[in-house]
């Protein structure tokens, strides 16, 4: 939980957005197009005074999130992508 707001402070919204793509399998051209959707949703986010958690979809989750610093989950377990889906405010596809 965070630190409690003092009078005239704002909380910053948070937006959980889906990436979904070919990655984790370690394709350069993949990886650097989802390299460029993780830095524009975060400079966009903080644009638009919103924290962007993104979570990718990925054949090999662990590695995509020490690669990105990023939530990721399998790309073919139907359950954690749903689950993803779920919880998130958006898909980038």
């Amino acid at each position: 939980m965070g630190t409690p707001l003092r009078a005239g402070e704002n909380e910053v919204q948070t937006r959980r957005i889906v990436v979904s793509g070919y990655y984790g399998f370690r394709n350069s051209g993949d990886e650097a197009v989802l390299k460029s959707i993780l830095f524009a949703l975060e400079e966009g986010g903080a644009k638009a005074g919103l924290r962007v958690v993104p979570v990718v979809l990925s054949v090999d989750p662990a590695w995509t999130t020490a690669m990105y610093g990023v939530e990721a989950v399998h790309r073919m377990r139907p359950g954690a992508v749903l689950g993803a889906l779920r919880s998130s405010d958006g898909l980038i596809s």
